[in-house]
């Protein structure tokens, strides 16, 4: 008598992602209960967001798991052959689609999602400055952030935005992809010690570039400062001022000088260190 011992198998099937998430922008840690994600769906997370991805699915014998992204297996985010894929620190360069595939000797099946991050405002690829030219002053703007920023200028009290005109003061703004850049045309203004803000914002966050203008020779110049930087440069020069004080007081009461009849001594003069008005310092002012 002969027995025939028959064993079954069959292709990958039931493949099912979940999907659990820690955000780093809430004061607390706030860790999301897995949840299930559907094929083919878009994920939303913020930058500094932690992503977790386990990918299962059912198959005799048992599928290999892997994942990837775009025409290449993943070798940045760290991921195991158990399916798990871990996004630790989501950027902006994380955006993208991302695909579980599951095979074994019977076939093979894959699922997919494409992760959309989101992130505050910041400088954009063309430079933000603000310049005296013919007769009055001209400045741009330029912000990228995901979603888009909206940028409006504050001058005076007065804000404008878009495309608007208001007496003198002329705004003209475009976008591309997800930066948005802004000009302002103030014709007749030659006055030094104004200040323009330009601010961008998003649902994530604003960034705020303070233009104060200045004389130089005939026009004007600006310095770009941010409220953080600004606050940061104050008590740096007052910690120096007071380490100068300090080695002066000490050097005095250690060694005093003294004086030699008929010769009088001048104290050595320093080089004089000037601002270089046309310098830019960034901030960015983090969301309230």
């Amino acid at each position: 008598m002969c027995v025939c011992m028959c064993v079954y198998s069959d292709p990958p099937r039931n493949i099912e992602v979940n999907m659990s998430r820690a955000r780093k922008r809430d004061p607390e840690l706030f860790q999301d209960s897995p949840r299930r994600i559907a094929n083919g769906s878009q994920l939303v997370a913020e930058e500094d967001d932690s992503l977790q991805l386990l990918c299962t699915v059912d198959g005799n014998p048992p599928a290999n798991l892997s994942w990837g992204t775009g025409d290449r297996d993943l070798g940045g985010p760290r991921f195991s052959p158990n399916g798990l894929l871990e996004l630790l620190t989501v950027t902006s360069e994380h955006s993208g689609e991302y695909r579980c595939q599951a095979q074994n000797i019977e076939g093979s099946l894959q699922w997919s999602f494409h992760l959309y991050v989101q992130y505050r405002p910041r400088p954009g690829t063309v430079n933000s400055t603000c310049r005296q030219e013919g007769d009055g002053l001209h400045c741009t703007c330029s912000l990228r952030s995901q979603p888009r920023p909206q940028i409006q200028w504050q001058v005076e009290g007065e804000t404008l935005a878009g495309n608007r005109s208001s007496g003198a003061l002329q705004v003209i703004s475009w976008a591309h992809g997800d930066e948005a850049t802004s000009s302002l045309s103030w014709p007749g203004s030659q006055d030094g010690g104004r200040s323009i803000l330009c601010v961008g914002s998003n649902p994530i966050g604003v960034h705020t570039l303070h233009f104060i203008l200045s004389p130089s020779g005939t026009g004007a110049s600006s310095v770009m400062v941010g409220t953080a930087a600004l606050c940061g440069v104050v008590i740096t020069a007052s910690l120096f001022l007071l380490g100068l004080c300090l080695i002066r007081f000490w050097k005095h009461k250690k060694a005093p000088v003294k004086a030699v009849a008929g010769v009088e001594v001048q104290p050595a003069k320093g080089k004089e260190q000037t601002v270089d008005d046309a310098s830019l310092i960034y901030s960015n002012i983090p969301p309230r």
